[in-house]
């Protein structure tokens, strides 16, 4: 009967523990969820211009990250399945499969998933979401 009894604790306490761990992997200090989120680019900053440039179309550029460390992105007319890893409020954006299609001359498809490969950290504001690109860049999402 004891052992019963040690088990059903060990796995009750199993049962908490991962909910926090994967809470503690997907939020950073200001207490935002990174996951679960349908966030929209707003505006991008490169290489530490003092002016930011405004997205006409945020529905256009999004992405989703999910538990599993995987990540929806629309880039424009294109759809891709990036990999993410988090330590803190360090994030790390990894390639993998991307559709291809020619979205238009003005189209920041490429430029976009590019960026997002340079991600270094991010932070969750309320529901403002600001990844950096390292090199005085940034990315502003909005919860879409």
């Amino acid at each position: 009967m004891s052992s019963a009894l040690k088990f059903g604790w060990g796995a009750l306490f199993v049962l908490f523990l991962i909910p926090a761990i994967l809470a503690a992997c997907t939020s950073n200090s200001s207490g935002g969820s990174l996951t679960g989120v349908n966030w929209q680019l707003t505006s991008v900053t490169f290489n530490g211009q003092s002016t930011n440039n405004i997205i006409s179309e945020p529905g256009n550029y999004t992405i989703t990250f999910q538990t599993n460390g995987t990540a929806n992105v629309k880039a424009d007319c294109n759809n891709a399945a990036l990999t993410y890893t988090t330590n803190g409020d360090q994030l790390s954006i990894k390639a993998g499969p991307m559709t291809l299609a020619f979205c238009g001359e003005a189209s920041l498809s490429n430029a976009y998933v590019q960026a997002l490969e340079q991600a270094t950290s991010f932070s969750v504001q309320g529901g403002t979401l600001t990844i950096d690109t390292g090199s005085k860049g940034s990315m502003i999402f909005k919860q879409g």
